[in-house]
């Protein structure tokens, strides 16, 4: 009996031993392990205790995951409890500073672009901030594009006038505001063009040069104006040269039958007026003639020129007759002697 005591005191001890090496002190790192250089644990260099468990090692894992809580769990777990505890306590949803940069961008964007005002599209914390924050941030993007647009503006019309197209605006009020100011820049580039063209079309015409022609790199709009400005001076010009025409065979009184219908008008037009004048001017060279008077002759009356003449000594003649007439009604009788004359003028001139 005293030798089976023995025995079983020295099993406990043994057992004692063991439960002291399991227990030995020591940090663990994150992994719940530490090494062990002395194998003092006769597990070799390195072992687990996972949480306050014995020594082992993880051959096939660990042997106590799953089994029961320790106090380390214990301690975790209550960690974990109260972290969640402090994180319901914390204010949830966006900040007062996001809804105010949120509205700030979204008010400059629709400034910029000039989009109907949308500062009650948002409903949510913060409302009347991103609000404020919307409005002030759409006049500044309003102002930002109508300054674009204008500068736009001045540019299109510059670049039109100069016939240069460049628009490097992506905006599309922006492109719009190039677009439309260059057109009438443009178009005052054209009819400025035209009228240069217009010019030499007619200097070329008055000149009695031939049409030109030009190289294929230059606008038919300008090569059209040049064509129509010379034609339509050729035909001024031939209008001009048949009414002058007509004029003279108006003086002359030799109308001509064979004058192209075109100018047919103008000639005539001529025509009429010199028949008028000549009738005029053998009238004046009568009258001139009857006064005693010194014949007058206009240049362009050259061509009837003894026609005039032959009038003047007419109205000469005629006074000296009529001066002679008088002097032997005179002798007749006085007032009725006059009256006679008088009567005889009367009937000449008509």
């Amino acid at each position: 009996m005293k030798k089976k005591f023995i025995i079983f005191a020295s099993a406990l001890m043994i057992c004692s031993q063991a439960l002291i090496v399991d227990a030995h002190p020591g940090r663990t790192d994150a992994s719940g392990g530490h090494r062990d250089n002395k194998n003092r644990s006769g597990l070799g260099p390195y072992h687990y205790h996972c949480g306050g468990h014995p020594a082992h090692l993880h051959t096939n894992g660990c042997p106590y995951q799953g089994g029961g809580s320790s106090s380390s769990d214990e301690s975790s777990s209550t960690s974990q409890d109260s972290g969640s505890s402090n994180t319901q306590t914390q204010p949830t949803g966006p900040s007062k500073e996001s809804i105010e940069e949120k509205g700030t961008n979204n008010g400059y964007n629709d400034g910029y672009q000039l989009n109907t005002k949308n500062e009650y599209g948002y409903t949510g914390s913060y409302e009347s901030e991103y609000r404020q924050a919307y409005k002030e941030a759409y006049q500044k993007g309003k102002l930002k594009i109508e300054k674009e647009k204008s500068e736009a503006s001045q540019k299109g019309y510059k670049d039109g006038k100069e016939n240069n197209h460049d628009n490097t605006y992506t905006q599309e009020t922006v492109v719009k505001a190039y677009e439309e100011s260059y057109s009438r820049g443009n178009e005052e580039f054209k009819e400025n063009k035209k009228k240069e063209y217009e010019s030499l079309g007619i200097k070329d015409c008055e000149e009695n040069k031939k049409m030109r022609t030009f190289e294929d790199n230059v606008d038919s709009l300008y090569i059209d104006a040049y064509k129509k400005a010379y034609e339509d001076r050729h035909i001024e010009l031939k209008n001009e040269e048949f009414k002058a025409k007509g004029y003279t065979d108006g003086i002359i009184n030799k109308p001509n039958k064979n004058i192209d219908s075109k100018f047919k008008n103008s000639y005539e037009e001529g025509y009429k007026k010199g028949n008028e004048d000549r009738d005029e001017m053998l009238e004046s060279a009568y009258n001139q003639g009857y006064e005693g008077e010194t014949l007058k002759i206009d240049k362009k009356f050259e061509p009837i020129k003894s026609e005039i003449e032959s009038k003047y000594n007419e109205g000469k003649k005629t006074s000296k007759n009529d001066k002679v007439a008088v002097v032997g009604i005179i002798g007749v009788g006085g007032a009725v002697g006059f009256s006679i004359y008088k009567k005889k003028k009367s009937k000449r001139n008509s």
